[in-house]
């Protein structure tokens, strides 16, 4: 069995999942993981993956949402691969039914995009029975009406020991105050606003004159993570599962940005992970507090352990039931 990975382009949530599941997958098939090259080294990828440098990046547009060319190239490909997992846009269903789509929402659906033709893929997806896989806490409910399968987080709860930083990133996304935060921040620094504490701080938000406060370039590596003590985080799946992973609180900062980041803010408050902030400077200043509380620190542990992980197995399961079907 070949198996094609497809992850979008977006960001590097998208990339990291793809990776744990194709390190999860060549166990026992071949892997195939279309992504650029130069953005895998952030991450473990198992060697006998083949890698074809390629990004997939959504194009917005009311007219036509999946315009991307990279989609022809998978046209004529029906011998070589046995299944295509997916990302959150299902172009391929004009070409394929060996489909596999991994998303916790559709690009077209967020930005309230119904022309025909996206209600003409959701219908290729219903009648043809494509599988769609999602986490169990941030999927949406409108999933639901496919083929749907919700998995656990990947991997296990791994407490870590020397938890001393705080992180604060606002990933790939767009904020349209970054130049205010970017600002606001600065003025923070220079005043001794974190006391010592060490920070990773984003790169876009980085100057190397921060160094000599104890603030370093977030790498976003398993030791960085390993670190952090808390999150203040655009709440992207990637980074929220590696600070879920650790028994890190997130504290969202969702004003200005998209819709999925405060739906996941939202989730974590629900199922008391972290908090959420529509005022950077209250963010931080939560962030500081937070970080001296032993008592809410092990509450957040507590919490985090007891979520469902092992999601890969999950996975592996239903692509054995289902293959007949994606055949």
């Amino acid at each position: 069995m070949h198996i094609a990975l497809i992850p979008s382009g977006n960001g590097l949530g998208h990339l990291r999942r793809a990776i744990l599941l194709s390190n999860f997958l060549i166990k026992f098939s071949k892997v195939t993981l279309f992504a650029k090259k130069k953005k895998i080294f952030l991450f473990k990828l198992n060697n006998k993956v083949k890698i074809k440098n390629l990004s997939i990046k959504s194009i917005f547009s009311k007219s036509d949402i999946y315009k991307n060319s990279w989609v022809k190239k998978f046209k004529n490909r029906d011998n070589k691969y046995n299944f295509y997992f997916l990302d959150n846009f299902p172009d391929l269903i004009r070409y394929k039914k060996n489909l596999i789509i991994f998303a916790n929402f559709f690009w077209h659906r967020e930005l309230n995009l119904r022309n025909k033709q996206f209600i003409e893929y959701e219908k290729k997806i219903y009648n043809n029975k494509i599988i769609t896989m999602g986490n169990y806490l941030f999927q949406k409910k409108y999933m639901d009406k496919f083929n749907n399968f919700k998995i656990p987080f990947f991997g296990s709860y791994k407490k870590s020991l020397k938890k001393t930083s705080i992180l604060i990133s606002f990933g790939t996304a767009y904020y349209k105050d970054i130049k205010r935060i970017k600002k606001k921040l600065d003025l923070m620094i220079k005043k001794h606003k974190f006391s010592n504490v060490p920070i990773y701080l984003d790169p876009k938000l980085y100057n190397k004159s921060y160094k000599k406060y104890k603030i370093y370039k977030a790498n976003y590596s398993r030791k960085m993570y390993d670190s952090v003590r808390v999150a203040l985080i655009k709440p992207g799946l990637g980074t929220t599962e590696e600070c879920l992973q650790r028994g890190i609180p997130v504290l969202s900062y969702v004003k200005n940005t998209f819709g999925e980041f405060k739906f996941n803010s939202n989730i974590l408050v629900l199922n008391k992970l972290g908090y959420k902030f529509n005022n950077f400077e209250s963010a931080i200043n939560f962030s500081m507090k937070i970080f001296k509380d032993k008592s809410k620190i092990k509450f957040f542990e507590k919490n985090c352990k007891n979520l469902k992980w092992h999601g890969e197995k999950i996975v592996k399961r239903n692509l054995f039931l289902n293959i007949k079907d994606l055949k």
